[in-house]
């Protein structure tokens, strides 16, 4: 209730988007240093989507290299461009 997840809960967050499989620490510190862009160490409600985004991203080949790409958390984000209907 607080606006914010913190690691722990993130982590809750993942697991539940993830079938109720277990969600690496690794993971969750990757999401947390691109999308915490205010550096408290929280997933602010702006946040979310960015870390979601990077959420996303993550398959095997980026647990080899750091391949995540960084979204802003506003504004378009598709190479084309956005389409609003």
């Amino acid at each position: 209730m607080s606006g914010s997840l913190d690691k722990a809960q993130l982590m809750e967050m993942l697991k539940a988007l993830n079938e109720d499989q277990h969600v690496d620490e690794a993971d969750a510190d990757r999401i947390m240093k691109g999308a915490d862009k205010r550096g408290n160490g929280k997933i602010d409600m702006e946040e979310v989507y960015p870390a979601l985004a990077l959420w996303y991203q993550i398959d095997d080949k980026d647990l080899e290299e750091d391949n995540l790409v960084i979204v802003k958390a506003t504004g378009c984000h598709m190479k084309g461009g956005c389409v609003i209907l």
